[in-house]
C-alpha cells in the first residue's frame, strides 16, 4: 500500500509540475504573413524577430515557419507567437494557405490566427489592387475553413472579434469586417516618402479607407529608417501578444502611418480628401463606388500598373511561368529603390523643365520691353 501511495503522490507530483509548466509557457497565438512577391514580408518578418541585429535575409521558400516568445509582464509566463510567411503570392504558393487556415480538429490554429498582408508603396500604382486581390482570396480561404470547422470554433471566433472594432463606431454598419484580426503593412515607406504630396496623400487615403473598410490596422513600414520600423513592430506585437499599443495614431499623410484597427473613421477621411482628382466624400458609404473611386484617383496620379512580374495572387506571365517565383529579395529591393529614384528624378527634371520654360518666357517679354525702351531713347536722342 505505501509504494502504491508513493507512486500516486509521485503521479500527482508530476501532474502538478506540468501544469506549473503549462501555466509558465503562457498565451499561444498564430499569424500569417502574406503578399506579393517582392514587397518585403521575409525582411518585415526578420526585423520583427529581432530588432537589433541586421541579417542577411533569405527569399522565403513556400510556406516558412518561425516563432517569436515575449514574457507577460502579467505572470511572467513566456506567451509564444506562431508565425507563417507565404513566399512569393502565385498560384502554386496560394495553395497552400489551407495549412496555417484549416479548421479541422478543434481549429486550433484558426481560432488563434492573425493576418497580415503585405502591399509594395514602392509600386503604388499596383498597391490597393494588390489588397484588394489577397483580401478576397483570403476571404475565400477563412470561409473554406470555417465550413469545416465545428460550432465552437465559429463561436471562438466570433467572441474575439467582438472586440477587434467598437461596437460603437461611427461606421461598424458600413464595415464588411474580415473574419480573423487583421493588420495591412505599407512596406518600404524609405522609397514611398519622397513621392509627390497629391499622389503619397492619394495612396495613403486610399488604403486607409480600405483597412477601414475592413475593420484592420494599417501601418507604414520600413526596414531602413527607425521610426516606421519600430511602429510595425509596435503594432504587430499589439496584434500577436495582445500587449499595449503605446504609441499614438498617426494618419497624417506627411508621416508614416499607424492607425489601429477601429481607431479611423470615414469623416476624417472626408475630411483628408484633396480637392483635385475628382474625389467625393459622399462615395465613401458605398463599397462598389468607393472602389471605382480610387482605382480613377490612383490610375490619373500613378498611371496603369507596370509588369513588373510583382508575383500576385494567382496570377502568371505569359508562358505559364511566374517570375515571382524565383525572386531575390535584395535584388527586387534595390531595384524598387532605384526605380523610385528614376522616377523622383524624372518628376524633378519635368518641374525644372516647366520652371525653366516659365522664366523663359517671361525673361523673353523682359527683354522685348527693353528693346522698346532703348528704341524709344534712341528717337528721343535723333530729334533732339
Amino acid at each position: 500500500m505505501e509504494g502504491k501511495s508513493e507512486a500516486g503522490e509521485g503521479l500527482w507530483n508530476h501532474l502538478v509540475e506540468q501544469a506549473r509548466a503549462d501555466e509558465r509557457q503562457g498565451n499561444q497565438t498564430c499569424g500569417l504573413v502574406c503578399g506579393d512577391g517582392g514587397s518585403g514580408k521575409s525582411s518585415l518578418v526578420a526585423g520583427f524577430l529581432s530588432s537589433s541585429k541586421e541579417e542577411k535575409v533569405k527569399p522565403s521558400v513556400a510556406l516558412e515557419y518561425y516563432f517569436a516568445r515575449r514574457t507577460n509582464i502579467t505572470n511572467g509566463a513566456k506567451d509564444t507567437a506562431h508565425i507563417w510567411e507565404l513566399a512569393g503570392g502565385d498560384g502554386a504558393s496560394t495553395d497552400l494557405l489551407d495549412v496555417p487556415l484549416s479548421g479541422k480538429g478543434n481549429g486550433y490554429q484558426l481560432r488563434r490566427m492573425n493576418i497580415i498582408i503585405v502591399v509594395d508603396l514602392s509600386r503604388p500604382e499596383s498597391a490597393l489592387a494588390s489588397l484588394h486581390r489577397w483580401l478576397a482570396l483570403l476571404r475565400a480561404r477563412v470561409a473554406a475553413a470555417l465550413a469545416e470547422a465545428s460550432p465552437a470554433t465559429q463561436d471562438a471566433l466570433d467572441a474575439r472579434m467582438v472586440h477587434q472594432v467598437p461596437s460603437d463606431h461611427p461606421d461598424r454598419r458600413s464595415m464588411d469586417i474580415f473574419p480573423l484580426p487583421l493588420l495591412i503593412v505599407g512596406s518600404k515607406y524609405d522609397l514611398f516618402k519622397d513621392l509627390e504630396p497629391v499622389p503619397r496623400k492619394t495612396l495613403a487615403l486610399a488604403l486607409r479607407h480600405a483597412a477601414l473598410a475592413a475593420g484592420a490596422g494599417l501601418v507604414f513600414a520600413s526596414t531602413r529608417e527607425r521610426a516606421p520600423k519600430e511602429n510595425f513592430r509596435a503594432l504587430a506585437g499589439h496584434l500577436l501578444f495582445r500587449v499595449n499599443l503605446r504609441r499614438p495614431t498617426e494618419a497624417n499623410p506627411e508621416r508614416p502611418l499607424l492607425v489601429p484597427a477601429g481607431a479611423d473613421t470615414l469623416e476624417d477621411i472626408a475630411r483628408d480628401l484633396p480637392q483635385q482628382g475628382g474625389l467625393r466624400a459622399a462615395d465613401l458609404n458605398a463599397p462598389a463606388r468607393a472602389k471605382t473611386m480610387w482605382e480613377a484617383a490612383l490610375l490619373d496620379v500613378f498611371g496603369p500598373p507596370g509588369d513588373d512580374g510583382g508575383g500576385g495572387p494567382g496570377e502568371a506571365k505569359d508562358g505559364g511561368v511566374d517570375e515571382g517565383q524565383f525572386r531575390e529579395a535584395l535584388v527586387d529591393e534595390m531595384k524598387a529603390q532605384k526605380d523610385a529614384e528614376l522616377a523622383k528624378y524624372r518628376r524633378d527634371a519635368e518641374r525644372k523643365e516647366r520652371l525653366r520654360r516659365a522664366q523663359g518666357k517671361g525673361g523673353d517679354g523682359a527683354e522685348r520691353r527693353s528693346r522698346k525702351r532703348s528704341a524709344k531713347s534712341s528717337k528721343k536722342s535723333a530729334s533732339n
